[in-house]
């Protein structure tokens, strides 16, 4: 089992003026299972899985560059880790403990997916290591109080965790500052075919 690191490219982070690196991270069995992701979005990129003749292929859908997972128009959330609220706030705003807090618009009057910078708009700071017979990469972004209307600072992490025998999983942990609501984040992806697949919900 190895893990293997590069730079991909760099993209625009909401916190930074200038462009910033890329990672690619790629957790590898070595026995034809392996899984990507990248920094920008704590994106999962590709899974690879040999078939029953064992010819390996991916099985997820994916885009060619980072500049294709930053255009909005070609990339609709595609393998991201969405936040800080996943799916739909309608008209944008919410009520919580008798406040009313009011959310950026990017979905006509509504609220999607954490807003026009959520989760999957920043490059997520990460590191890899090996676990007894897992390789685990955690993904760690930290969203101050206010972003996108949001009450309260909001630490968040994924983990994805690739077993040697065979399974994928992701994890998301969240702590705040403040009472909020649906700190939850979920990756978007399209598996074509993964039935060892097991997908853990925090």
């Amino acid at each position: 089992m190895e893990v293997r690191r590069d730079i991909v490219g760099t993209a625009q982070d909401p916190r930074w003026r200038q462009p910033v690196p890329v990672h690619s991270y790629v957790l590898d069995t070595r026995r034809g299972l392996a899984a990507t992701v990248w920094t920008y979005g704590a994106t999962l990129v590709e899974v690879l899985v040999p078939d029953r003749d064992g010819a390996v292929g991916n099985v997820v859908l994916r885009l060619p560059d980072v500049a294709a997972y930053e255009d909005r128009a070609r990339n609709p959330y595609l393998g991201a880790t969405v936040g800080r609220f996943c799916r739909s706030v309608a008209h944008s705003r919410f009520e919580l403990d008798g406040v009313v807090h009011e959310l950026t618009a990017n979905d006509g009057r509504h609220h999607i997916h954490g807003g026009s910078t959520g989760f999957d708009r920043f490059v997520w700071d990460a590191a890899a290591e090996r676990e007894g017979d897992q390789l685990v990469l955690r993904c760690r972004l930290e969203s101050p109080d206010g972003a996108q209307g949001y009450p309260g600072a909001l630490s968040a992490e994924c983990t994805y965790r690739l077993e040697g025998e065979g399974r994928l999983l992701i994890e998301y942990r969240a702590t705040t500052t403040a009472s909020t609501i649906g700190t939850t984040c979920e990756a978007n992806c399209t598996c074509t075919s993964l039935p060892s697949t097991r997908w853990r919900w925090w």
